[in-house]
């Protein structure tokens, strides 16, 4: 599955090391790490489909686990918004030209497929995007949380490229994509978590999620989880 690793702790010459490698299993020398860093566009019911079988779920118990660069949600900038932000810094910069032809591509694609109603402007697309992108990676961080065996996750956050800046949480300025509530909610201490295996289900048919209680503040809490349907 990955390379052998080495590493050592802290103020310590002994250093931790697998000498063949690692499987989903474990055998890293101690510390499993998988850098995943390709893109899923947007949540899919594969990414969980029962409390041992989801995107993230790791079956080690004996080593510390860390996800790397995370299978994230690519997202386009919102170039409105990044020129505005030039504009208001002095009207110059490296990647000014990239993001006015993306812009230029964008209103050209909205005005030759009709899209105009759905999206009025270009700004809006740009916040539609970036608000899927963010639920999905509050999707991601929920699923980290689920599995006991995770120890830490590293998510995007930027690249200062002079072209779309598609697997950053936040654009070249460092302004969000959209509301990150999407995200932040996602990482409450307490939060009880109901998790669907099926986005989409058939008329007629159930639909079934599990439920999770989801506790990192180390205090005991009685949670309670309220449901409706709207149709």
């Amino acid at each position: 599955m990955r390379s052998p690793e080495a590493w050592t702790e802290a103020y310590s010459k002994e250093g931790h090391k697998s000498f063949r490698p690692a499987t989903i299993d474990g055998g890293a020398g101690g510390w499993w790490v998988d850098h995943t860093g390709h893109f899923s566009g947007i949540w899919q019911d594969t990414y969980y489909n029962s409390p041992t079988d989801f995107y993230f779920y790791s079956p080690v118990q004996g080593e510390i686990v860390e996800w790397g660069e995370m299978k994230g949600a690519a997202s386009s900038d919102n170039h409105v918004s990044v020129l505005r932000e030039i504009q208001k810094h002095g009207g110059t910069s490296y990647d000014k030209l990239d993001h006015q032809e993306l812009l230029d591509v964008y209103n050209k694609f909205l005005d030759t497929w009709n899209f105009r109603l759905a999206f009025p402007t270009a700004e809006q697309l740009f916040l539609s995007i970036g608000r899927r992108a963010y639920e999905t990676w509050g999707q991601f961080m929920e699923n980290v949380r689920l599995c006991e065996g995770n120890d830490m996750a590293a998510i995007s956050g930027w690249e200062s490229t002079a072209m779309e800046n598609h697997s950053g949480l936040v654009d070249n300025f460092r302004d969000y994509k959209a509301d990150p509530k999407a995200i932040s909610s996602s990482l409450l201490p307490v939060r009880p978590v109901a998790k669907q295996c099926q986005l989409v289900v058939a008329l007629g048919d159930e639909a079934t999620f599990d439920i999770y209680p989801l506790n990192d503040s180390h205090m005991e809490t009685i949670l309670q989880a309220t449901t409706s349907k709207t149709s």
